[in-house]
């Protein structure tokens, strides 16, 4: 467990709604503005392939950052 809390520290310590909708939003805020940045930066070749390396590995982050997140507030993981 102190595993996930160093990784996805933004995951845990919700206690109410209007933390949940923020942290949520945080994540897909960092999903978002990583695609922005890969879509202006894919012209340059060696940050295409950098890009699409790293693509899945920001995706696969947010999404089980989401998946803790919410089982922390459903209270299955603590």
């Amino acid at each position: 467990m102190n595993f996930l809390k160093k990784v996805w520290p933004y995951s845990f310590d919700t206690n109410n709604v209007s933390s949940l909708v923020v942290k949520t939003l945080l994540y897909v805020l960092l999903a978002v503005s990583f695609s922005i940045l890969m879509g202006v930066l894919a012209k340059v070749a060696v940050l295409n392939v950098l890009f699409f390396i790293i693509s899945p590995l920001i995706d696969l982050y947010v999404v089980v950052g989401l998946i803790v997140l919410y089982l922390n507030f459903f209270n299955i993981i603590k």
